[in-house]
């Protein structure tokens, strides 16, 4: 034990990061991982508070039912990592009590370690939908990319074929059908739409959350649009192919 707050130096150590003196110490004094100060915090409600990852994955390895303590106000150490933004030792923390809801202080408030990492602006709820967020615009890039690599092909594929010889040699044989132009006029537009939304769904890469989303709200309508008129384009250019059958 030491200080007037009862806290024994395995408390102290918690926040050192040297892993190898909580084993020491643990080796030495096995029972003191179980020991609470005046507050009734045990050794992992100071590591969590101090954002020591690899002292709570210390104290964890050990016994893992300390995580599910509270001290005197109701706090688990979950809440004391969340309550510095600690949002590594957060994750830690869950693995042992995935169950966040069931985590009330003594008064029966919820005390959600996301809720209150995200007022110190790093949170694991914010990470978690960022990566969510930059997974959707990474499958929309590729979408728009494919829509890209086929549209710039039919520009030079062209339906007919080009005129190999005469006045007119190498230009479109469906030249005079009006058809022709609604696939020319088709194709462009998917073309075009789909280049932009590439250009804006990796420029999002670049930014934070909120720029992928504004980059997502903008993507989405474009890419439907370069969608459907590549569905037109490919009905005109078979339209155009099998009409003089």
């Amino acid at each position: 034990m030491s200080g007037s707050n009862r806290r024994t130096s395995l408390d102290s150590g918690s926040g050192w990061e040297r892993v190898g003196v909580l084993d020491l110490i643990l080796e030495k004094k096995p029972d003191w991982i179980l020991y609470q100060d005046e507050e009734q915090r045990n050794p992992l409600h100071w590591a969590a508070s101090m954002g020591y990852l690899e002292g709570v994955r210390n104290l964890l390895g050990k016994n893992t039912s300390t995580a599910m303590e509270r001290d005197k106000d109701g706090f688990f150490p979950i809440h004391m990592a969340s309550a510095k933004g600690h949002v590594h030792v957060i994750q830690e923390l869950l693995q042992h009590w995935p169950y966040v809801e069931e985590m009330l202080n003594s008064k029966g408030v919820p005390r959600n370690p996301n809720a209150s990492a995200e007022k110190q602006g790093s949170n694991l709820s914010e990470v978690q939908s960022r990566d969510n967020y930059k997974d959707r615009a990474n499958t929309l890039l590729l979408v728009s990319t494919l829509v890209d690599t086929v549209t710039f092909a039919a520009r030079f594929t062209i339906p007919g074929g080009y005129n190999s010889s005469g006045e007119d040699q190498g230009m479109a044989t469906m030249l005079s059908d009006n058809i022709f132009y609604g696939f020319i006029f088709c194709n462009t537009i998917a073309m075009f739409s789909s280049i932009f939304v590439a250009v804006t769904l990796i420029w999002a890469q670049l930014g934070d959350i909120h720029l992928v989303l504004i980059a997502l709200r903008a993507a989405l309508p474009l890419l439907g649009v370069a969608l459907a008129t590549m569905s037109l384009a490919v009905l005109a250019g078979i339209y155009l192919v099998v009409s003089k059958w």
